[in-house]
């Protein structure tokens, strides 16, 4: 009887313990994968892909407002370059993260109508409800009746806005309308051809950059040039950055490329530089892998997921926010323009900001309600 209760008791003590040494082990990334670390390692990696969205749309900011920089003096014009280098990497990281997560391959019944249904809600909705904010933003000066303002709308809609800032929409929609096919092509797709799909982006656009700053005509074209590549390459860093090796060189890359791109448009040779440039493309993905990195490290601000959430509308407003207050920034002249840039993009990331959280909260939102009782009225989706 002694030892049936010494027996008991033992295991009773060992089960109270057990839990308070799980959570311990499950918080600890080094030991096991219990349910709670595998769910804490899946949260550090959202975040980091909020860090990149953040910076990203920061960088878009700060790029546009580089209008007050002036580029008369040699440290002027040195800021420009350089700090477009970098912060036009916004670009691709958009295109990078856009393909990481639309190149997933869908299977199941209404997959495909379920993908194209989301990307019309959370893509096409929104940018209609600010392309019609944006054409009475446009018209504020000249505004005579709703029908001139839906002419400017239809007109924008179809083609006048792909001049503008907007350019990224018109091309983000071609790529994701064949996003569920490619994304079963590299699904299926071999590490060895998948290595040789980047050596082909890489080269090509290489020979393209080359030529055309030697002013030499190269008329050839590839299915995956521009940004499509970048795209592309979405769905391969996971596959072949993994390694830790592989995201320190890819850092270290990124190093070297923005300085010699630098360099490269000091000498006059900027065709492409913060295009299709190889320069510019491992620079953004080492850029990427290393705020996905650093969003391993650091705590999970709110501010910064705040702005990823919001990162669409960010974009799509932040250049009306900065037609309207960069007469206020166009007074100074000279190296100091450099501190006015960097406070002119703080205050139109931070107005944008807030504009967008209003708009994405009550047009968006209220659009998107619209869309859902319509859909569902029309093709009640049944996807998961």
């Amino acid at each position: 009887m002694a030892r049936l209760l010494l027996a008991a008791f033992i295991r009773r003590l060992h089960a109270a313990r057990l839990p308070r040494f799980a959570g311990r082990r499950a918080f600890d990334c080094s030991h096991g994968f219990s349910r709670r670390r595998r769910r804490c390692m899946a949260q550090t990696r959202i975040f980091g892909y909020d860090l990149v969205r953040a910076v990203a749309m920061f960088f878009v900011v700060a790029v546009h407002c580089r209008v007050v920089v002036d580029t008369g003096t040699t440290v002027g014009l040195l800021w420009f370059i350089a700090c477009g280098t970098v912060f036009l990497s916004g670009n691709a990281l958009f295109f990078i993260m856009s393909g990481k997560f639309n190149l997933r391959e869908r299977d199941g019944e209404g997959a495909l109508k379920g993908f194209y249904r989301s990307k019309a809600r959370n893509i096409l909705v929104p940018v209609l409800v600010y392309f019609a904010i944006r054409s009475v933003f446009d018209l504020r000066g000249d505004l005579q009746s709703v029908g001139q303002v839906a002419s400017y709308f239809v007109h924008g809609t179809l083609s006048d806005f792909a001049g503008t800032e907007y350019w990224f929409v018109f091309t983000l929609c071609g790529f994701l309308l064949v996003a569920p096919f490619l994304a079963r092509m590299f699904a299926h797709m071999p590490d060895s051809e998948a290595k040789a799909f980047i050596g082909i982006g890489i080269g090509f656009n290489a020979v393209l950059t080359v030529l055309d700053n030697m002013g030499i005509g190269f008329s050839w074209s590839y299915l995956f040039s521009g940004f499509a590549f970048a795209f592309c390459l979405g769905v391969l860093i996971d596959r072949f950055g993994g390694n830790s090796r592989v995201r320190k060189a890819l850092k270290l890359l990124a190093l070297v490329c923005f300085f010699v791109n630098v360099a490269v448009q000091y000498a006059g040779f900027s065709t492409y530089a913060v295009e299709v440039s190889p320069l510019y493309t491992v620079m953004a993905v080492g850029i990427y892998v290393a705020l996905l990195d650093l969003g391993e490290k650091i705590p999970r601000f709110r501010l910064v997921s705040f702005v990823a959430k919001h990162s669409f509308g960010i974009y799509l407003c932040h250049m009306m926010v900065l037609y309207a207050i960069q007469p206020f920034f166009m007074f100074d002249q000279g190296i100091s323009t450099i501190a006015v840039h960097g406070l002119f993009a703080v205050v139109v990331f931070a107005a944008s900001t807030v504009l967008a959280w209003l708009i994405d909260s009550t047009a968006v939102k209220g659009a998107k309600a619209l869309f859902d009782a319509v859909a569902n009225r029309i093709a009640p989706n049944k996807a998961a």
